[in-house]
């Protein structure tokens, strides 16, 4: 039996996941076929005398979205800087090295998959 590759975020290629609510994370797959793998896995480790009720707590799925960067602007050359950490637009910029915001990004389609 080979043995199941797995991330601990995704990826465009490792999108499948479950939760294990136990240690509360989440582990991506390459395919629903290994994610069904790890889940069954998973479901086995909360049988012990009996079922730990918990076990209704384990999900599964396909990540569609990520959280990540978007706006990202680096800080100017300390040069540009005045004595305050103000750039000349005023922007303070203390110690960061850039600044942005975040949102949900889609994921690009894995590779050999159609974008839906």
């Amino acid at each position: 039996m080979s043995r199941l590759e797995f991330r601990d975020t995704p990826t465009a290629e490792f999108r499948f996941f479950v939760y294990c609510p136990n240690n509360s994370e989440f582990t991506y797959y390459r395919s629903a076929e290994d994610r069904n793998k790890g889940a069954d896995s998973v479901i086995q480790s909360y049988l012990d005398d009996g079922w730990d009720e918990m076990v209704e707590q384990v999900v599964a799925g396909e990540m569609t979205h990520v959280c990540g960067e978007v706006g990202r602007e680096d800080r100017p050359a300390e040069t540009e800087l005045d004595e305050g950490r103000c750039d000349g637009t005023g922007k303070f910029w203390g110690d960061w090295d850039y600044t942005c915001n975040y949102d949900l990004l889609q994921l690009p389609p894995a590779e050999g998959e159609a974008h839906a």
